[in-house]
């Protein structure tokens, strides 16, 4: 078993999002599946994995932070989960044009 198959294991979909509008002042705006807005407001650029790069905003609520990984089409993420108050880790896939698939992790 490969280290991509341990990791795509221990998460499932949150949501898949397609982009409706990129705008030149640093901010790009997208809709989830079940047509929640999703506003991704672009920091400056940083090469430091680790690096807040952007943030993310649901129906106009503070959702999450978008943090540099690895990979180049790979950035994560963080939430409180609504319920149980606890904190959910994100991981937000960009390989695809003009989508955005949200992973959550599970335990």
């Amino acid at each position: 078993m490969t280290g991509i198959s341990k990791t795509k294991k221990r998460y499932m979909l949150f949501d898949s999002l397609t982009l409706k509008a990129r705008h030149e002042e640093g901010w790009s705006k997208w809709t989830g599946r079940d047509g929640s807005l999703f506003v991704f407001k672009h920091l400056p650029a940083s090469e430091r994995r680790g690096t807040m790069v952007g943030r993310v905003y649901c129906n106009r609520r503070y959702f999450s932070g978008l943090f540099r990984t690895s990979s180049p089409s790979e950035f994560s993420g963080d939430m409180r989960d609504s319920v149980t108050g606890e904190r959910v880790f994100l991981r937000f896939d960009f390989s695809q044009p003009e989508r955005v698939t949200i992973l959550r992790r599970v335990s």
